[in-house]
């Protein structure tokens, strides 16, 4: 019996979790967007402007408050955090086995350190950096012919493969 695989793709805000790389058809895609309790982090990556310092103080027309990189991580690490617990208790679930992770070279090593032994157990990890906007057949095509490639290649334990 081919084990269940469940694919992650995630970069900083959002995360895609796509389902039944074991069968032909696979399932509809599970999707995160963080929604971090500091906005700096969502409006920095959409491109908008805060208007306000955190203090309520009218800021338009001056220059934008310095990006503060501490925040802008603990942001990026609730959200992974969030993200993980999910996929953990799916595990728990026996929803699936076996784990492929596409993830922004800007989260590989706090994805790294953050998954669960359980979650490593049979580990498929892949720096990747533009999948998060393929539609979701390409997506799932693109994942399958990464995760096939990589069992391929056999070997235990965590497998790393190229960025994409």
């Amino acid at each position: 019996m081919t084990a269940r695989i469940w694919a992650l793709v995630i970069d900083p805000m959002h995360a895609r979790v796509l389902r039944g790389f074991e069968s032909g058809d696979g399932e509809e895609p599970i999707e995160f967007v963080s929604h971090a309790p500091a906005t700096r982090l969502r409006a920095i990556l959409s491109g908008a402007v805060l208007g306000t310092k955190s203090d309520g103080h009218d800021t338009q027309g001056a220059a934008p408050a310095p990006i503060d990189a501490e925040e802008l991580r603990e942001d990026t690490d609730e959200f992974l955090r969030e993200t993980l617990s999910f996929l953990e208790t799916q595990h728990r679930a026996h929803r699936f086995e076996r784990l492929a992770v596409f993830a922004d070279p800007a989260i590989l090593t706090s994805v790294r350190t953050q998954l669960s032994a359980q979650l490593k157990d049979g580990l498929i990890l892949h720096p990747a950096r533009r999948l998060m906007t393929l539609a979701q057949d390409t997506l799932h095509r693109r994942l399958r012919d990464l995760i096939d490639q990589s069992d391929k290649q056999g070997g235990a334990g965590p497998r790393n493969q190229g960025s994409d």
